[in-house]
């Protein structure tokens, strides 16, 4: 069920939001949308555009520039040797513009993912479906109707309109498929794990050890391979992406040591490597597409419930540092993602919390410039920024409070 309704900003939470302006981050507690818009948002025009009601839980996401998917689950009990235990499993999946719902799906077998977006002339979604050894991936229109079945399967990935496909994880051969999901040749990995990322529908790129690999899709021959420098040791960006930006020239990958940036030339640019074994640890890294300016959040040594937020100009520059400060009553339980979603003046790292011993939920703690500072707020649920049909970014999410998926457009 949709609603619809438009609210402005009072004055009083303008002048509470100038007050928010001089500590460096907010309340230091997870807070919901609704407050974090009325205050921490409050020089700002706002107004909700739609609201959906979700019956069932939020399970997980996949996102682009202009759709989010969002798959909901419901309980299940189970019995164990602890007794009897409620489990969630996936049960359906809507998708979203900044309008609101475009499609609910209820997909046919047990396991499914939108594997992405493909965006051109026209846009369309990759639905993967299995249950044990049997399963179908298909190319779907923003209408839910088949536009044609892949042949791929397996955890795959997509190029931004769908000319190719690809594995990426931990298998021993990276696989490339065209656009009907026929093999089109692989990449040997063993004995390293790997991540991939397309970049084009013609160009991919492949961290596999201690080197970056380019690769031409079309000719199946690789452009250009470096090593990486440094105390590389462990390099596995968990979120199966690697991180980068056209426009900035930049390629940032993200390893226990720190993280690492090339050009797309294939030039070794800078690494921020402070980080380790018995040192501060890499929790998530994110590039803005815009500029390639580079995000590095991390906890301290022996503190594992704190975080810390460095950014970068594309050249390597500090431009500062910022601590995300939670209260007493949060705990950092988990990085559900190592991705932080970097856009010009807005930060957004989806993390779980525990808050006072209770069960974990997600929050999204959510950066935001304000007089040249940032400032940063832990906000109850998935939040992220959409773009719309006049390319402004509006904020669309999971409302944990409410049970609702939300947008808001903000000027």
């Amino acid at each position: 069920m949709k609603t619809n309704s438009k609210f402005r900003v009072h004055i009083y939470w303008l002048l509470l939001s100038l007050l928010l302006l001089f500590p460096s981050n907010s309340f230091g507690q997870v807070i919901s949308i609704d407050e974090f818009l009325q205050t921490n948002l409050a020089s700002r025009e706002i107004t909700e555009t739609f609201s959906y009601d979700c019956p069932d839980r939020y399970y997980t996401s996949t996102y682009s520039d202009k759709y989010l998917s969002i798959t909901l689950s419901q309980p299940r009990t189970i019995n164990t040797d602890k007794g009897s235990r409620k489990v969630y499993d996936p049960y359906r999946v809507v998708i979203f513009n900044s309008q609101g719902e475009l499609l609910n799906i209820q997909p046919e077998y047990e396991q499914f993912r939108v594997a992405g977006f493909l965006e051109g002339e026209s846009d369309y979604y990759v639905l993967q479906q299995w249950s044990g050894n049997n399963g179908e991936v298909g190319v779907y229109d923003m209408e839910g109707n088949l536009v044609k079945p892949l042949n791929c399967g397996g955890y795959i990935y997509c190029s931004p309109t769908g000319k190719f496909y690809y594995h990426s994880g931990f298998e021993s051969l990276l696989d490339i498929y065209d656009d009907k999901g026929d093999r089109l040749f692989g990449i040997p990995t063993v004995p390293e794990q790997f991540v991939a990322t397309a970049v084009s529908d013609s160009t991919l790129l492949v961290l596999k050890g201690t080197t970056l690999s380019f690769w031409n899709i079309k000719t199946q021959k690789i452009i250009w391979e470096s090593d990486i420098p440094g105390k590389q040791g462990s390099i596995v960006d968990l979120s199966s992406h690697i991180e980068f930006s056209i426009p900035g020239n930049t390629i940032a990958l993200q390893s226990d040591y720190g993280c690492y940036c090339f050009d797309f030339q294939g030039d070794f640019l800078w690494a921020d490597e402070d980080y380790g074994f018995n040192k501060n640890n890499v929790k998530y890294t994110g590039v803005s597409k815009s500029s390639g300016d580079v995000v590095i959040i991390y906890d301290e040594f022996k503190n594992q419930h704190s975080r810390f937020a460095r950014f970068f100009n594309h050249e390597g520059i500090l431009l500062g540092e910022h601590e995300i400060e939670s209260g007493d009553d949060v705990k950092f339980a988990g990085t559900p993602s190592s991705t932080a979603m970097v856009f010009d003046d807005y930060i957004f790292v989806l993390i779980s919390v525990a808050i006072n011993d209770q069960n974990s939920e997600i929050a999204t703690c959510i950066l935001y410039k304000e007089n040249d500072h940032w400032i940063s707020t832990l906000v109850s649920g998935f939040w992220y920024l959409l773009k719309n049909d006049r390319q402004e970014r509006e904020i669309i999410g999971y409302d944990l409070n409410s049970g609702q998926v939300r947008g808001f457009q903000k000027k």
